[in-house]
């Protein structure tokens, strides 16, 4: 596994009792969790948006 870098954020009260809720419901262990595989999720989005674009 590759070396993780630690990173300190500020989001609003809202989406950080959204995240608690998914944790809440054992959709995710940590905040942390939750946060790598959104951020996860939208790079795979990306690329895959890049791929379809340039196969056009």
């Amino acid at each position: 596994m590759s070396k993780k870098i630690s990173l300190q954020i500020r989001l609003p009260k809202k989406i950080i009792e959204e995240i608690d809720k998914a944790i809440a419901k054992g959709f995710y262990s940590s905040r942390s969790d939750y946060i790598q595989e959104q951020v996860r999720k939208s790079i795979l989005e990306k690329l895959e948006k890049e791929v379809k674009r340039k196969n056009k």
